[in-house]
């Protein structure tokens, strides 16, 4: 029989991409190559695949199950089975019909309840923390304030919205885990839809490749870190829900693996190409009434950033692992600092970022009409009188389309 010479085919053994982050297909093939193996100098993959200490970091590397992100879209599904549970024991209805929930879900009240973010039950300075002022309530939430004359309904005072439906005792507002509750909700099943889809598709390959700490990390830092940023620049009455933020934080952690092992990647521009178009077009379609695109981009860039710090690294020499080391400790006070300054910034309602309301949307544009209901108060917070029941008919708090992730 002929023994044909080896040749070496990037199709075949390189390090790449048939997508980004399916790179563990061609872990065996490169610590194993054939016995007719004939080197190839001239090609640069060489020297970095078959230097033997970047095969032995390889060895290293192992597969891991996705137990963490299995774990969350379970928790999520059920819980947004509750939500329409408790939608039906609220109002009779599944689903929000008055007004309509048109990804198919419960009120917003309902998702308030459940832990939706919510600037008026996380901090003081919105007007509604101000004593014995209340407003119309939210649907499906019932009021035990004075009735409302207009409708013959009863008002909502502060702690009828903030207090869980009455499980956790409601004194203050300054309930900032709501930057997290949130991640686990969703405004409807259309949402929780493309939710999962994406989770399924971005962030098991990506779990199985970083394991479930450095995931479950990224993952919250990412989601809390898109609600954070985008809690100052958005309409005091909107309400934000879903994982969109972390999956966002995924996305940009796919882009840091591929800049960090750019010589490994098969038509590397290419696959960068491909990468920031889906983003591109992904904060695009943010800019449609009802989604947050500010925690869309707000995740983004924190996932970019506790992605460079997390994730694992494959070292190709002493120059690239000094850069990358750096790029790290470079990583670690930005994180740090940039959240410190997003927490303050929040509490105090001073704006750093008097641009950043256009990452949501662009106000005054004839080609964007609905954007000044969608931006809404935006950083001007309202402020509410002190009511009592001869002047209810004032009582009037236009409660915001639903923003969603």
């Amino acid at each position: 029989m002929e023994n044909l010479e080896y040749k070496f085919n990037p199709e075949d053994e390189y390090l790449f991409y048939p997508e980004p982050l399916s790179r563990a297909n061609s872990f065996e093939c490169l610590l194993n190559p054939p016995a007719n193996y004939v080197p190839n100098t001239d090609k640069e993959a060489y020297t970095k695949i078959y230097n033997p200490q970047v095969r032995k970091e390889i060895a290293k590397t192992k597969s891991h199950r996705p137990w963490f992100l299995g774990f969350m879209s379970i928790i999520q599904v059920i819980i947004c089975g509750l939500s329409f549970y408790y939608n039906w024991k609220q109002t009779g209805s599944v689903i929000a019909l008055n007004p309509l929930n048109y990804m198919i879900g419960p009120a917003n009240g309902i998702l308030i309840t459940m832990g939706a973010r919510y600037v008026p039950c996380m901090k003081s300075n919105t007007g509604y923390e101000v004593p014995n002022a209340y407003f119309t309530c939210p649907a499906a939430i019932n009021g035990t304030g004075p009735i409302n004359p207009l409708n013959d309904e009863r008002v909502c005072f502060l702690k009828d919205v903030c207090s869980f439906a009455g499980y956790i005792p409601f004194k203050d507002p300054n309930q900032w885990y709501r930057f997290f509750t949130a991640i686990f909700l969703h405004s409807g099943a259309i949402h929780i839809a493309f939710n999962m889809a994406l989770q399924i598709n971005v962030g098991f390959p990506l779990e199985r490749e970083i394991g479930w700490w450095r995931m479950a990390l990224i993952y919250f830092i990412s989601g809390g870190g898109g609600f954070l940023f985008g809690a100052p620049l958005s309409d005091v009455n909107a309400i934000s829900v879903g994982c969109s933020g972390s999956l966002y934080g995924l996305i940009g952690c796919v882009l840091i693996d591929l800049i960090q092992n750019w010589s490994l990647v098969h038509r590397p521009w290419i696959e960068l190409l491909k990468i920031m178009l889906n983003i591109i077009v992904s904060l695009a379609v943010g800019y449609l009434p009802g989604i947050d695109n500010n925690a869309h981009f707000g995740g983004m860039i924190f996932g970019i950033i506790s992605g460079t710090i997390l994730m694992p690294k494959l070292y190709f020499s002493k120059w690239d692992k000094i850069r990358k080391r750096f790029l790290v400790y470079l990583c670690i006070p930005l994180l740090l600092g940039g959240t410190g300054i997003l927490i303050y910034s929040f509490f105090t309602d001073i704006n750093f970022c008097t641009w950043c309301i256009y990452i949501n949307c662009i106000p005054n544009t004839s080609i964007l009409p609905w954007c000044d209901a969608k931006l809404g108060n935006s950083i001007h917070h309202v402020t509410l009188p002190t009511l009592n029941s001869t002047d209810i008919s004032r009582v009037s708090i236009g409660w915001s389309s639903k923003i969603i992730q």
